[in-house]
């Protein structure tokens, strides 16, 4: 679905989409969406997964909970900036596309040295999601846990990790410990918690800062003097929350020194009984501009991102229905700026300067990208298939369970479609359809503008399905696995062969550009050169085929 733009029949600005399911785009009705704007302001969706935010005044509103029983809510992390509307009077932003991740049931037992572990703690979390369900185990060393699709499940020990367990894709999700005698590893030293806030040279917070903060021994020069930037300090870098305010992890009994890369004399050092700490930086500047398509029409839906040299950046998603966008107080320095859409080729990066107490304004431009269309077929009746969807691929579940509207088409009633001028070159499209086994459009079909695609029809779900020879690489091009019975092993190409040559064309070393390369349509043909590991080589001409994914 795509994000819309229009003016509103009512006096206030309003916002309309839906809320899904990231496993199946199934709606999710009873939702609670949050936005936020001087106090909380609450939409719920109906049966059909849609929600109506009337906003009661102009101005730039933050995403800050998605959320719905049954499934891992939305929330804001510490690293993870809302998603702001911008709201101008008398205009209304449609199509909006949120989704959820469906919380799953696992289960499992917890063992040591075979006998049951009575309390133990099972933990699912991930990334800036944080944590979704935590458990202890009964006396049978049992467990069940409410998790997520690509999270992770940890069983602790009091101060160390003893087990981890990434949650595939595949049901039933079950996962039995067996936990070693001996702790994985040491436990951490201890730590205290300091508390850090930036301010401003008028005293107020400035949000979303980079801020390194670590121990530091009495007599250590300044980490301000060594660190050409945070990139030089690793595990050792913070962000602010939208308060000027984050809480930093340093070693009892040592002092600890904090400072804001770019900000010149800005380093502050605490005594070792010291909890509180406070950094002053000059007064902040603003960035703000519009985002422009490559027709000079505003985009709706967007992200920016803006990064300086010195280790400050900034990004953060809009919704803004005449493509405006406000980042907020910034940092002052030099700052490379790019506007993205999902799905869609990005703008150029706009180098620009944000001085103190001045608002900085830039028009970013998303480059113009490749026109695709074509027909969907039925592989075994050759017949159009009505409602299949070709769509860009989907955020990880694991960054967020909520993402902005993908690039997507829909065919008609003989099948066909069209993509205009905004498919990314390099990158890939999923064709699926209820019924059928999905299919995935790698570079060198998009490349020919005029596609047929047929999926093959299954009464389960049996994964997807793309053109190639059967080659999965390591690093610097060798081969790591091979589809059985594919062509390439049935050419005689075996693990360990390195791939030096596409149609007789010498490559780098560039995993993206050879798979993009290799992957087609099945039915044509490649030529590949591959230096062997007894120092022979081997060259051999392949017919692409229909190659499953996940062999």
């Amino acid at each position: 679905m795509e994000i819309r733009a229009a003016a509103s029949a009512t006096p206030g600005p309003v916002f309309t989409g839906r809320v899904s399911s990231s496993l199946d785009g199934s709606p999710v009705p009873r939702a609670t969406v949050t936005f936020f704007l001087d106090g909380a302001h609450d939409a719920v969706t109906d049966e059909a997964g849609a929600f109506r935010f009337e906003a009661p005044r102009p101005g730039t509103y933050e995403l800050r909970r998605v959320a719905a029983e049954g499934f891992a809510p939305y929330e804001v992390g510490a690293f993870q900036g809302p998603i702001r509307f911008v709201a101008r009077p008398g205009a209304a932003v449609s199509g909006i596309e949120l989704e959820l991740a469906p919380l799953i049931r696992c289960t499992g037992l917890v063992y040591r040295d075979d006998e049951p572990v009575e309390g133990a703690r099972v933990r699912c979390s991930g990334g800036d999601d944080g944590l979704i369900d935590e458990v202890t185990t009964g006396a049978d060393g049992s467990y069940s846990i409410r998790c997520v699709r690509m999270h992770l499940l940890t069983v602790a020990g009091e101060q160390w990790i003893q087990g981890a367990q990434s949650v595939g894709s595949s049901l039933p999700c079950r996962w039995d410990v067996d936990l070693p005698s001996e702790p994985l590893r040491e436990p951490l030293a201890r730590e205290r918690i300091l508390n850090v806030r930036v301010i401003d040279v008028r005293g107020q917070p400035v949000p979303r800062a980079i801020v390194i903060c670590r121990s530091v021994e009495p007599d250590e020069t300044s980490i301000q003097q060594r660190s050409r930037s945070w990139q030089g300090e690793p595990g050792s870098w913070y962000r602010a929350d939208e308060s000027g305010a984050f809480r930093c992890g340093v070693l009892e009994g040592k002092e600890a020194s904090a400072f804001v890369p770019g900000v010149p004399g800005s380093e502050r050092r605490t005594a070792p009984d010291t909890s509180e700490l406070t950094l002053e930086v000059p007064s902040v500047g603003s960035l703000r501009g519009r985002v422009r398509d490559f027709d000079g029409a505003p985009v709706p839906s967007f992200r920016v991102s803006a990064r300086s040299d010195d280790g400050q950046s900034y990004d953060r998603p809009f919704i803004s229905a005449d493509g405006s966008f406000d980042l907020g107080e910034v940092i002052p320095g030099r700052y490379r700026v790019r506007a993205d859409r999902p799905g869609f080729p990005s703008s150029e990066g706009a180098e620009i300067e944000v001085s103190p107490g001045t608002p900085a304004e830039v028009t970013l431009t998303l480059q113009e990208g490749l026109s695709v269309h074509g027909v969907v077929l039925d592989a075994a009746t050759r017949g159009p298939i009505a409602g299949a969807r070709i769509a860009s691929p989907g955020e990880s579940s694991l960054a967020a369970p909520v993402g902005l509207t993908r690039v997507s088409a829909t065919t008609d009633f003989n099948g066909r479609f069209a993509l205009k001028r905004f498919v990314l070159l390099g990158d890939s499209l999923t064709v699926s359809a209820p019924g059928y086994v999905s299919w995935e459009l790698g570079g060198q079909e998009l490349k020919r503008g005029e596609i047929t695609i047929e999926l093959t029809p299954t009464t389960a779900d049996a994964g997807t399905e793309y053109g190639g020879v059967g080659l999965a690489w390591k690093e610097l091009l060798v081969v790591a696995r091979l589809a059985p019975g594919g062509p390439a092993e049935r050419a005689g190409v075996v693990i360990g062969d390195r791939l030096i040559r596409i149609d007789g064309a010498p490559l780098s070393d560039d995993l993206q550009q050879a798979v993009e390369k290799v992957r087609g349509p099945p039915g044509t043909q490649i030529e590949l050169g591959f230096d062997r590991q007894d120092g022979g080589e081997l060259d051999v001409t392949l017919r692409r085929e229909r190659i499953p994914n996940p062999w």
